[in-house]
């Protein structure tokens, strides 16, 4: 794989995950089980509780500038 592939492919990764939070509470708000939730997407079901309950989600990922960190 080339790098500019790689790159391409971590910018769509998150901006997939970059709303995790948001879709996880609408999956519980349509009547998915916790546990349902967690099999589907792996998610801790401690985390999972952390995203009902409203905490502010980590920064998992940042914009670099191209060039480089």
């Amino acid at each position: 794989m080339a790098p500019e592939d790689a790159e391409q492919r971590l910018i769509e990764w998150v901006t997939v995950t970059r709303d995790r939070d948001t879709r996880v509470r609408a999956a519980v708000e349509a009547g998915l089980s916790k546990h349902r939730v967690h099999r589907l997407t792996g998610i801790g079901r401690s985390t999972i509780d952390r995203i009902l309950a409203g905490a502010p989600a980590a920064q998992c990922a940042k914009t670099v500038p191209d060039g480089g960190p």
